[in-house]
């Protein structure tokens, strides 16, 4: 009986943990306090004892600050610190460090511990935040300077957070930088070198690099997720737009979010974190973690969220299809959506009813291939003497039917490139390497043109080869009407750009 009495208390005891206690198994945050007392410039003070641990170096070539430390592992301890310090009355740094401190009992932090916990494969995963307290050399040093020295960050090395008490002056909930310093430490991707930019700074809406773009979308994601009304999304594209630095160190250039290529935009921070926050919203915050674990390595990026989350989730390609075409305002052209999608039956039916799809030179290489096609075999049926079978003229109208399909789903990009590759004034408003982008498509748009006439005439030989070939042609419903080189009268006048030879215009 006692035997029987101790098991049971002993999985009494197990399981309070379990229900009680979670971040006993998932690894612990604990503080640290480091109150830097005097700027030492680049200086030393030597002969105290342990004088090295009196000494913080911020980031960066930054000043060297003589501190004290204190190390607690209860908010009331920390509380009475403060009030010793301000002489009992908190401060509204001291009273924001202790909300950081009470979003440690939050879900998210229990949510992102537990996450570590599964990201790492072991249980010692504790995190400490250091907490500085700048305000004895805000004045002295100057608060931009020392904020900048000591800027929210996590360190990989250390499995610690930095967070400067000047940080929390433009934050309603201070706790939002914990969490996304947070989320930073169960993520593995590393970041490209030079991934900010000359000044090494990022913001929600800046064009960076990939995996960078993914890291920070990541934490905004779960930083808008605990703390939904004091962070930057919903981001919004086409207002907000997007900003790229220039070489010279600290410039930007603006852009709308339209005039620049998919691929930017996959590039910047706050689409990254809308699109997540979309995914969540729709499947659940669970479903998106699941991807985030298949996918988590140094070099993930948002497409391989994407395709982690379609291979876990199949049924939710259609809908993860829309969130990632509207969040890119449509800009992706067919080949960046297959390469993230993959080119599966479902992406391949919502990808032929997209309402505008971008022309590439991915397309315009389809058309032309289509064209040839089509003229090889109109030349092949001239040399022959007998008259037009009816599987050749099946065979025309699939071909016609495939070049006048494709070509009618980019008549509006085609139109609209040539209009804007034609004014440098417009060109200027879009980024470098969508202006790139463009005057390569407005090329291949020559060669289709080309490729079109050439055809054309060759099909109006083949038409005066035999009277019984044309009215073979008609026989089996295919109206040449439609490919002969003049405009039918009931027809609209021809789009800006195009001529009556050819659509696509010399």
């Amino acid at each position: 009986m006692k035997l029987r009495s101790r098991i049971l208390k002993l999985i009494f005891v197990f399981s309070y943990c379990l229900l009680c206690c979670p971040l006993l198994f998932a690894g612990e945050v604990k503080f640290e306090i480091v109150k830097l007392l005097k700027v030492l410039g680049y200086k030393y003070v030597k002969g105290e004892e342990n004088w090295q641990d009196k000494i913080e170096i911020g980031v960066g070539d930054s000043e060297r600050y003589l501190t004290e430390k204190f190390q607690y592992s209860s908010r009331d301890e920390v509380e009475k610190l403060f009030r010793e310090w301000s002489g009992g009355e908190l401060t509204k740094e001291q009273k924001k460090t202790l909300e950081v401190i009470d979003c440690v009992k939050g879900e998210m932090i229990k949510s992102l511990m537990a996450l570590g916990k599964k990201n790492l494969g072991k249980d010692d995963c504790d995190i400490v935040v250091k907490i500085f307290d700048t305000s004895l050399v805000e004045n002295e040093r100057g608060k931009d300077k020392v904020l900048k020295e000591f800027w929210p960050c996590f360190s990989r090395n250390t499995s610690s957070i930095t967070i400067p008490t000047a940080y929390f002056a433009t934050k309603k909930y201070p706790g939002t930088v914990l969490v996304h310093e947070l989320a930073h430490s169960v993520d593995k991707a590393v970041h490209e070198d030079n991934a900010y930019g000359p000044d090494g700074s990022h913001s929600v809406n800046e064009i960076t690099k990939p995996i960078a773009a993914f890291k920070e979308g990541w934490a905004i994601y779960n930083a808008y997720d605990a703390f939904p009304g004091d962070y930057g999304i919903p981001f919004n594209l086409k207002e907000d737009g997007v900003k790229i630095e220039s070489a010279d160190k600290g410039k930007y250039d603006n852009y709308a979010g339209e005039k620049v290529t998919g691929k930017e935009i996959l590039c910047v921070e706050g689409v990254n974190a809308k699109i997540m926050q979309q995914i969540a919203s729709e499947y659940g915050r669970e479903k998106l973690e699941k991807a985030f674990l298949e996918c988590n390595s140094k070099g993930t990026t948002i497409k391989n969220l994407f395709s982690s989350f379609v291979k876990l989730n199949p049924d939710s390609t259609k809908k993860v299809f829309e969130i990632l075409d509207k969040e890119t305002l449509g800009i992706l052209k067919d080949s960046e959506i297959t390469e993230i999608l993959g080119d599966g039956k479902t992406v391949k039916s919502l990808l032929s009813a997209r309402k505008q799809s971008p022309l590439s030179r991915e397309a315009s290489d389809r058309i032309q291939s289509f064209i040839e096609d089509y003229q090889k075999t109109l030349k092949n049926l001239m040399a022959q003497p007998q008259p037009l079978s009816e599987e050749d003229a099946k065979m025309l109208q699939k071909y016609k039917r495939l070049i006048a399909g494709e070509i009618d789903r980019f008549k509006s990009s085609i139109a609209e490139i040539q209009k804007i590759t034609r004014n440098k004034k417009a060109m200027a408003e879009f980024s470098p390497a969508r202006q790139a982008e463009l005057k390569a498509d407005a090329n291949s748009f020559k060669e289709i043109s080309k490729k079109q006439n050439e055809f054309m005439e060759t099909f109006e030989k083949f038409m005066k080869v035999s009277d019984n070939n044309n009215q073979m042609i008609k026989n089996n419903g295919v109206d040449d009407s439609n490919i002969n080189t003049t405009q039918p009268e009931a027809q609209e006048q021809p789009a800006e750009g195009t001529s009556e030879k050819g659509l696509f215009g010399n």
